[in-house]
């Protein structure tokens, strides 16, 4: 192109990055000519790795008796432009905890709701924090969600307490 005196023009460059590109600085240089003068243009770009995926608790908190089992619901999205595989992990509760898929590829933009269940083992009583973890295949991150677990002794009888009516009248009666 051409300019006339006085007259400017705005250029726009795109420079695609491949996905498996390592967190860098590159610089990129731009030529530009009038007649016989040749200048160069440099510019640092700092190229980071994009977050390209969300783990979101949709029920994240459980209270249980022991031997029994909570059940949590986990929303996995690929928020990225390319397919990416997902490892789900934890840490806390290994023996006892299923979860629904623990191999997954999503596409891009694709999201699937995770079934998580924890059994808590008879006797264990407390509260816990459970740390499911997705691990990216390509991107190489790490995202991790908490879920919350209480878990106490449950017994067969309820104990219900209620505000006193009348005090004057015994509150058990009985005849013989």
């Amino acid at each position: 192109f051409t300019l006339q005196p006085g007259q400017s023009i705005t250029l726009y460059e795109s420079i695609e990055v491949p996905c498996t590109q390592e967190s860098t600085i590159l610089t990129y240089s731009i030529q530009v000519s009038t007649y016989d003068t040749i200048k160069t243009y440099s510019q640092q770009i700092a190229i980071d790795k994009c977050l390209n995926a969300d783990i979101k608790s949709i029920v994240y908190e459980q209270s249980i008796c022991t031997c029994d089992t909570a059940h949590y619901s986990l929303e996995l999205a690929n928020t990225g432009t390319y397919p990416e595989q997902f490892t789900i992990l934890t840490d806390t509760f290994i023996d006892t905890v299923t979860i629904s898929d623990n191999e997954i590829i999503l596409d891009p933009q694709e999201k699937r709701i995770l079934g998580i269940d924890v059994t808590v083992p008879c006797g264990m009583t407390g509260d816990y924090t459970i740390d499911i973890q997705a691990q990216t295949s390509q991107s190489g991150f790490i995202l991790t969600t908490p879920l919350y677990l209480t878990a106490s002794n449950c017994y067969d009888y309820i104990l219900q307490s209620g505000q006193l009516v009348d005090s004057s009248q015994p509150f058990f009666s009985s005849s013989f």
